[in-house]
């Protein structure tokens, strides 16, 4: 059997509810298909059909790595500090614990501090590769947030199976 690709764009995971969706939708394929592969491949956060591009978080990430070549260290943290304000509230908004985007966040940060220290010292920036370096935090931060809530989401299905079944057998 062909595995199935399922893409989740970021406007999918542009809220709480969203997010809570799209893994209802990875859920039910998986559940669907469960003897072929799943693949799915995650978007950073966006927003809204309609919404401010510049919202979106790999546009903040852009401008994340464009602060870091400019050596504008104050400019690239508080883009990041913008861009985890987007994941704890989604986050939060799902009862889930920020720890699970804490560490991504730990690392760009690690990584633009790394960044300019070289070019203060310096070190030449090139802006591509500093933007898909930096870039890739949004699918890499997204990605353990919609897993989680698939887990969560398979665990409550399965659950029930076991209570129906516990039951039906008890009768």
């Amino acid at each position: 059997m062909k595995d199935t690709i399922v893409k989740i764009g970021g406007s999918s995971l542009s809220s709480a509810r969203n997010v809570s969706n799209a893994a209802n939708i990875i859920v039910e394929h998986y559940l669907g298909n469960i003897s072929s592969g799943l693949n799915v491949v995650i978007s950073a956060f966006g927003v809204e059909p309609g919404g401010r591009k510049e919202d979106k978080v790999t546009d903040r990430l852009i401008s994340v790595a464009d602060y870091t070549v400019q050596g504008n260290i104050n400019g690239a943290l508080g883009e990041i500090e913008r861009v985890k304000t987007i994941y704890y509230t989604i986050t939060d908004a799902l009862k889930l614990e920020r720890a699970i985007v804490d560490g991504n966040f730990k690392s760009l940060e690690e990584l633009v501090l790394s960044s300019i220290r070289d070019l203060e010292g310096g070190a030449s920036l090139n802006r591509k590769k500093m933007i898909d370096a930096i870039a890739t935090f949004g699918e890499l931060t997204s990605t353990p947030v919609v897993a989680e809530v698939v887990q969560k989401k398979l665990e409550t299905r399965f659950q029930a199976v076991n209570y129906c079944g516990l039951k039906h057998h008890s009768v």
